[in-house]
């Protein structure tokens, strides 16, 4: 099975990558993006372009698309009902965007649809990177913290706790490659942890499992 994996840094992609192997219990083949995203607002913009061409021109069985909350709201079921997206909401502007590209593509001959997930990292990927060592890091705990307006951590101490406070690429892409390392025998516990973010997205992953020719 071939895999993209679009995230908001190049170190992002690296570890959703150990976890989305986790998730499906096999190797994917890795299936190389360009141009590369940095931060959430580009991961929105070229979103549309990466998913028609990897339609048009790989033979890409999944794309996944992971981005930050940061201080946006994180996604709620009530998000999901008709008419009730939230505009503000990351998770549901690239869900948004994925249905409004995806009816405008043209079959490709003996190759069906590419699947798509897209998962919300709440606040940030540190926070599933700090699964195990932190139990008061989680969805709902943030979603508190927002409401109170009272932050007992915040994406930037998670970074500086993981990669200190100044950093290389490499050294960030090692530290997340580590620790997504340690959490795939824990996926069950961080799905728990990050129901909406993570949790959506590993069951949209898992039901590709089909595609493995390996299981």
């Amino acid at each position: 099975m071939k895999i993209a994996v679009l995230a908001e840094s190049s170190a992002d992609e690296a570890a959703i990558r150990i976890l989305i192997d986790g998730i499906l219990e096999v190797p994917a083949e890795i299936a190389d993006l360009t141009p590369r995203a940095r931060g959430w607002s580009s991961v929105l913009t070229i979103l549309p372009s990466i998913i028609k061409s990897l339609h048009y021109h790989t033979d890409t069985d999944g794309l996944v698309a992971v981005v930050d909350s940061d201080l946006s709201p994180p996604h709620t079921d009530r998000h999901d009902e008709p008419g009730s997206s939230e505009a503000r909401c990351r998770l549901c502007s690239l869900t948004s965007v994925c249905r409004s590209v995806l009816p405008g593509l043209r079959p490709v001959a003996n190759r069906p649809r590419m699947n798509i997930a897209v998962g919300l990292a709440v606040p940030c990927v540190e926070a599933w990177y700090s699964f195990g060592r932190h139990p008061h890091v989680g969805e709902a705990q943030w979603r508190i913290a927002l409401e109170s307006r009272r932050f007992p951590y915040d994406p930037k101490r998670l970074k500086e706790e993981l990669y200190g406070r100044y950093f290389s690429l490499e050294h960030e892409t090692r530290r997340a490659v580590q620790e997504a390392r340690r959490l795939v025998p824990y996926l069950n516990g961080l799905e728990q942890q990050f129901p909406q973010g993570f949790g959506t997205l590993a069951r949209e992953v898992r039901a590709w499992r089909y595609l493995c020719p390996d299981r």
